[in-house]
């Protein structure tokens, strides 16, 4: 109990009058193409429910090659993302947890003109949560966020979307492994890297105690640039702004950028976080290859220090031709068999992740890992020798 001791301290802090100036704890900007040069974009705000509402509507500016304007954004959607176990209920919601997270998505059509590589989509709102530990006076803050696209190269693309929420909260002392999990619905090759966070166009925020972009805790923070997959270990209580960026390129030549803005939560708890393990339970194994056409299957063991934790395993992203995902077990130390085929045809790299949720309360823990699988062209294809021929003794025939 004396982690939720801690935790519940950390939170009303976090909930004081001085923090009810502001609200923003991340947020994201994507666009999809919905015609030629016309774009459905999306910005979603992650809010502090213990600070001031979010408006029903925002404004999305949009400049490029001498152009500019401003798109009308309405509000879509609300939604009580606080990660809380089922018995407890959320500030969101009017509850006695002083934690609270709601994702509000505002939505807006635009028609560009054709061939500028420099498009610039950008939204922005005062303020930073002033909880944040790793800026100087974070409520002082503007809170910005932009996305960049080229469209001299195609007349419709569409950005990456993430599909993790970018408000975790871990414990210290804890090995952290966190997933962007973005996916490109053009399947564009993506780079990921650190970046920082922003409170106007070309101005960053203003970092205290040494920190920037790419240093953002008081402990080293490594991101995979391929997978996304971000690891670290705080080693004291802190809250962080931490940016990602997203390069989209596309036969090598880049055609978009986003930028997602995260907070971290990182407080005082014992609850441990479960672990994934490398493929087939060997460890720091998390690439494999195969052949297309060929069945790969392998097994993903989980395992959590606490004997109470009741794990569950949960398969994210997509891949060509379908695949099985089936969790094996119960309690805190389980697995799941994985098995896919290639399509004939297909070849690269793919990624997928799993996350593993421990279902502890008042805040359960998780953690993920990325898989990645090489599909390699078949070394002995199928071999045809044309159709079927009927030829009577004595008599030739030409087989191609």
């Amino acid at each position: 109990y004396l982690w939720r001791l801690g935790l519940l301290c950390v939170l009303l802090f976090s909930a004081s009058s001085e923090v009810r100036a502001s609200h923003a704890m991340g947020a994201d900007l994507t666009y999809q193409c919905i015609g030629p040069n016309q774009y459905r974009v999306t910005l979603r705000v992650f809010r502090d429910c213990n600070g001031i509402s979010m408006a029903t509507a925002f404004a999305i500016n949009y400049s490029g090659c001498g152009t500019t304007g401003t798109l009308n954004a309405a509000l879509v959607s609300t939604t009580d993302i606080t990660p809380l176990c089922p018995s407890q209920t959320s500030a969101c919601a009017g509850g006695s947890s002083p934690l609270g997270v709601e994702e509000y998505v505002y939505q807006g059509v635009v028609t560009l003109p054709a061939g500028c590589n420099d498009w610039r989509f950008s939204a922005t709102t005062c303020c930073r949560n002033d909880a944040i530990t790793n800026l100087t006076s974070p409520g002082s803050n503007e809170f910005y966020i932009e996305t960049r696209l080229n469209n001299t190269l195609t007349p419709c693309n569409n950005s990456p979307v993430f599909a993790s929420s970018p408000t975790p909260f871990t414990c210290v002392n804890q090995p952290v492994v966190y997933q962007q999990l973005a996916n490109d619905p053009d399947g564009d090759s993506l780079v990921y890297s650190l970046t920082n966070c922003l409170q106007a166009a070309g101005t960053n925020v203003t970092y205290a105690g040494g920190r920037s972009g790419a240093n953002p805790l008081t402990n080293p923070v490594t991101l995979n640039p391929q997978t996304g997959e971000m690891t670290f270990t705080a080693t004291s209580t802190q809250v962080a702004a931490i940016c990602v960026r997203v390069e989209e390129f596309r036969n090598g030549v880049k055609i978009g950028e986003i930028v997602r803005d995260l907070q971290f939560v990182i407080t005082n708890c014992s609850n441990q976080l479960p672990a994934l393990s490398g493929i087939n339970g060997v460890p720091n194994v998390y690439n494999i290859s195969t052949c297309q056409g060929s069945t790969v299957c392998f097994s993903i063991p989980a395992t959590d220090g606490n004997a109470g934790d009741n794990l569950t395993m949960t398969f994210i992203g997509s891949l060509p031709g379908g695949h099985t995902f089936t969790q094996v077990g119960t309690g805190n130390n389980i697995s799941a068999n994985f098995c896919w085929t290639p399509p004939v045809g297909v070849t690269g790299s793919y990624t997928f992740s799993v996350r593993t949720d421990d279902g502890a309360c008042p805040i359960p823990g998780s953690n993920s890992r990325a898989y990645t699988i090489n599909v390699q062209p078949n070394p002995n294809p199928p071999v045809s020798a044309g159709a079927d021929r009927t030829i009577c003794r004595g008599q030739s025939t030409i087989l191609n």
